[in-house]
């Protein structure tokens, strides 16, 4: 078992700026709700890191997004 979202799930993460922009949110104001660096959550939306579960949890609860799991 792994923290770590599966590679092959990276692409969805991508909506997680879909709905913080459809929220008026910038990145700053995400950072601040959660205390991860805003160029990790630009990281993140790009899809250019495999971040841990942990930390798309916080954004998702930040901009009050839905998370789906599914088995890897």
């Amino acid at each position: 078992w792994s923290s770590d979202v599966c590679s092959s799930d990276l692409m969805d993460l991508r909506d997680l700026k879909t709905i913080r922009k459809a929220q008026k949110l910038k990145i700053t104001d995400v950072s601040k709700k959660t205390g991860i660096h805003r160029d990790r959550i630009s990281q993140i939306e790009r899809a250019l890191v495999n971040p841990h579960f942990e930390t798309v949890i916080s954004i998702a609860e930040a901009i009050n997004a839905k998370i789906t799991i599914t088995p890897c």
